[in-house]
């Protein structure tokens, strides 16, 4: 009997020991689910809002500019973002003097025959932008010019992106170039029915 109880606190003894040794081993450390879950959002990279344009059968509408139209759609080249005030009014003599509220100096103009308002806006004295307007109400034609103007420029710049369409852009497509540190927007003014686009710095 003495034998028997012997081993029975011989066993209690071996398997409280094991328990001991098996709570001092060191523990494997989990990650909670709410930390795993925000490194996976933030590795997530944000979507650009725009997308390169592949092939678009639009890509043959063309304008009759002339080679006069061609000097005035790219003024940017001879008059760049940073020129004076004084620099400009050289190139363009009959350009007014800027407004003291925005700060644009605003030029009516013909293109194709058809007239643009030309903005170009100074700040210190110094161009900020240069931004093209044409009022265009019948919506197909609206279209037409929007991307004749695109096809233009792309021409001498290449390759462009377009903006994706969203909620808050639907009304206002857009095309983007990136042109010597400037970029171009074209855009279709749907609901102010015009067609603009504007060089400045991006």
């Amino acid at each position: 009997m003495f034998h028997y109880i012997s081993k029975i606190i011989l066993a209690v003894s071996l398997t409280a020991l094991l328990g001991a040794c098996d709570s001092d081993a060191p523990q494997e450390k989990k990650t909670p689910a709410s930390v795993e879950k925000s490194v996976k959002i933030d590795s997530v990279k944000k979507e650009k809002k725009t997308v390169k344009i592949i092939n678009d059968p639009d890509l043959t509408i063309k304008l009759n500019f002339n080679e006069q139209d061609g000097k005035t759609l790219f003024w940017i080249d001879s008059i760049p973002l940073g020129s004076t005030y004084k620099q400009v009014k050289f190139k363009i003599p009959t350009l007014p003097k800027p407004n003291k509220v925005d700060g644009i100096a605003v030029s009516n103009i013909l293109l194709d025959q058809e007239k643009v308002l030309m903005q170009l806006q100074f700040a210190k004295d110094t161009l900020q932008s240069i931004n093209y307007v044409i009022q265009i109400r019948d919506s197909k034609q609206a279209d037409y010019y929007f991307k004749g103007v695109r096809n233009f420029y792309s021409k001498k710049m290449g390759a462009f992106e377009k903006e994706k369409v969203e909620e808050e852009s639907r009304f206002s497509p857009s095309y983007y170039f990136d042109y010597n540190g400037t970029q171009l927007t074209v855009s279709n003014n749907i609901n102010e029915g015009n067609v603009s686009w504007i060089f400045e710095k991006p």
